[in-house]
């Protein structure tokens, strides 16, 4: 036993060691990706911050790009007011050009043509039918408001070159508006130092630290920090739509292989950019490692003072005190009573050898109380008392005999509390009654801690109790109908006091489809709207039943005539056909009904269910969702 002890202290000693290993890694790794993590959120961070500075520089740039633009434009309309019309012409028109350091000059005429300018094939353009120059129409036709208009993204309608137009209405009358026209790349020039490919350029990051910018919509890898490696490739992505997708789902940060190195990547998608940074794993984790060999160094030096600690205060302190107690508990289970228990030293478990000497003392005196209150008990009812902690069973003498068992089964089931627990639980329980061998015993057990214990009561001349099982065993499951055995048990009734009556078959066409195509769930859930339907249309007095899948039988047990019972059948049907309409659209679901009265010939119960089921085919041979009624012949 102490070499057992020992080797369950020391197995927990190491699952707490396995336990403070893991947690304590965890710990330090999860830190340590935190702080990866938050160095490359603080990078992506400082890149947003600078660009959203960026973003309002560049928007005052542009509006000062525009204004000295529209000043520009203006003057040459100054210009040419303040000429002789004879000097207007193309190449005063170029020396203006060269004046206000521009790239062409356009003078468009009402009609919307260009009728001068300095760049002699744009002579002839049609810019009020062109829809590169749709944005001067209002222009031209003179009901712009402001009297100008700027085209930062325009595109020249004879090279289909990016340019930037700049019009303003013309003072000259037979004029609609002057057009200057310069390269896009003047005002890329003005604005690219704050664009955030210029700012990622121009971070200066470790090594092992990289800072990348990528368009979103084309995955073109815009910038990168000029130290480090000026290429991002991911493992298995061959095109830039799938490095794209690869670097949105990186927003929430992973390890991947990059430029076929490990390395811990993050994204941040801001505006049209996705801006990604990524550090080298082993620079990142290498201190982790460190960390972690401390951790397991002192582990070990830790745990092995505690093993060697307890291993001496076991021995000294408490086996010995344990053995003595172990070995007086095997004897009071085996019935000896007389033991007592007794330590060596005064520990704690002293305290627990009085308390066991109590213990002892009233174990002593149960099976005699046990005794007499079983005895007192009626031969009808039983009790019984589990006690887990002494492994032992309490029983009733008249347990066995109530229950119904012969002597190898109680044999097997009283030997222990967890075998008779076991079968007890086993048995089906039908709100506390069960049935053994034609016996109907209601069972009232209590599981509590350690001792499972109850009453068994003999329950099978109880006439409520039979009520209700007869009444179970005549009732339908699924649509609490009477079934096959309750119908028939009622119909003999009938037939022996010879009264008249009618018998109605129902059968559901293509129900099959609907439990095949939908499922048995579906098919019982029309089976219970049938089952309404049939309720709701006849007498608390009349037979209702279903007798098995689809077919269903009411008896009515009185004359009726068949002009009423065709009214009462017509009305049915409607009501079924509107309750299952779903089914009955999609599924071609029906209802055949056959009826059959009793009389002379169909005196019995078989010959009159007969005549009702070829009436019930000879509604399905006239086309099905119908009814037939046999009439005397």
């Amino acid at each position: 036993m102490e070499k057992l002890i020992l080797r369950r202290i020391k197995l927990m000693i190491m699952s707490i060691f396995i336990f403070i290993f893991c947690v304590g890694s965890i710990s330090i790794f999860i830190v340590k990706n935190k702080s990866i993590d938050k160095d490359l959120m603080d990078m992506i961070s400082q890149i947003q911050n600078t660009y959203k500075e960026n973003k309002l520089n560049i928007e005052l740039t542009k509006e000062f790009f525009k204004d000295d633009y529209f000043n520009r434009a203006y003057a040459v309309d100054y210009i040419l007011n303040n000429n002789p019309e004879e000097n207007l012409n193309n190449e005063s028109l170029k020396k203006i050009k060269r004046l206000m350091e521009v790239e062409s000059i356009h003078i468009v005429d009402k009609n919307g043509i260009v009728v001068l300018s300095s760049d002699d094939p744009s002579i002839g353009l049609d810019l009020l039918n062109s829809k590169e120059s749709a944005a001067f129409c209002d222009l031209i036709k003179g009901i712009e408001e402001d009297g100008k208009v700027i085209q930062l993204d325009g595109i020249s309608i004879s090279s289909g070159e990016k340019k930037i137009y700049v019009g303003v209405k013309s003072s000259l009358p037979e004029y609609s508006f002057i057009q200057i026209a310069l390269d896009r790349s003047v005002f890329d020039d003005l604005i690219k130092m704050y664009s955030i490919e210029y700012i990622v350029n121009n971070t200066p990051s470790a090594y092992e630290k990289t800072l990348f910018v990528v368009d979103k919509d084309s995955g073109v890898l815009r910038a990168i920090t000029k130290n480090n490696e000026q290429t991002v490739e991911f493992e298995n992505i061959s095109n830039n739509e799938e490095f794209r997708n690869k670097l949105y789902e990186l927003t929430v940060g992973d390890i991947i292989k990059v430029n076929n190195k490990y390395k811990y990547i993050k994204t941040k998608i801001i505006d049209n950019y996705i801006i990604g940074a990524h550090i080298d794993l082993y620079s990142a984790y290498k201190v982790l490692l460190l960390d972690i060999s401390i951790l397991i160094i002192g582990l070990i030096i830790g745990f092995s003072l505690i093993i060697i600690i307890v291993k001496v205060s076991l021995k000294n302190y408490v086996l010995d005190d344990v053995f003595n107690i172990e070995k007086n508990i095997e004897e009071l289970i085996k019935g000896k009573y007389s033991v007592e228990f007794n330590t060596k030293y005064n520990t704690e478990l002293r305290k627990i050898s009085n308390v066991l000497n109590r213990w002892k003392d009233t174990y002593k005196y149960k099976d005699e109380r046990m005794s007499r209150i079983m005895s007192a008990i009626n031969t009808h009812s039983a009790v019984f008392e589990c006690l887990y902690g002494i492994n032992k069973n309490f029983f009733s003498d008249n347990i066995q005999k109530i229950l119904g068992l012969d002597d190898k089964v109680w044999k097997e089931i009283c030997k222990s509390p967890r075998d008779f627990e076991r079968y007890i639980n086993s048995l089906e329980n039908r709100d506390g009654i069960v049935q053994i061998n034609n016996k109907f015993l209601k069972i009232v057990s209590f599981k509590k801690e350690n001792e499972f214990y109850g009453m068994i009561i003999d329950k099978t001349n109880d006439e409520e109790v039979k009520s209700k099982i007869k009444k179970e065993s005549e009732t339908d499951a699924l649509t609490k109908l009477l079934n096959r055995n309750g119908l028939e048990n009622r119909i003999k009734n009938i037939f022996n006091d010879n009264k008249e009556c009618a018998l109605i078959i129902f059968d559901l066409d293509n129900f099959k489809r609907v439990n095949d195509e939908l499922g048995h769930p579906v098919g019982d859930e029309v089976l219970k709207i049938f089952s309404n339907c049939l309720l709701n249309s006849f007498r608390k007095n009349d037979i209702i039943s279903r007798i098995g899948g689809d077919e269903f039988i009411v008896l009515i047990n009185k004359h009726i005539s068949i002009d009423i019972l065709s009214i009462k059948l017509d009305e049915l049907l409607n009501k079924i056909r509107a309750n299952l309409h779903f089914y009955y659209e999609n599924y071609g679901l029906s209802t055949s009904i056959g009826v059959a009265y009793k009389n002379e010939k169909n005196n019995t119960y078989e010959k009159l269910y007969e005549e009702a089921d070829n009436a019930l085919y000879k509604a399905k041979n006239l086309g099905k969702d119908r009814f037939y009624i046999k009439k005397e012949e």
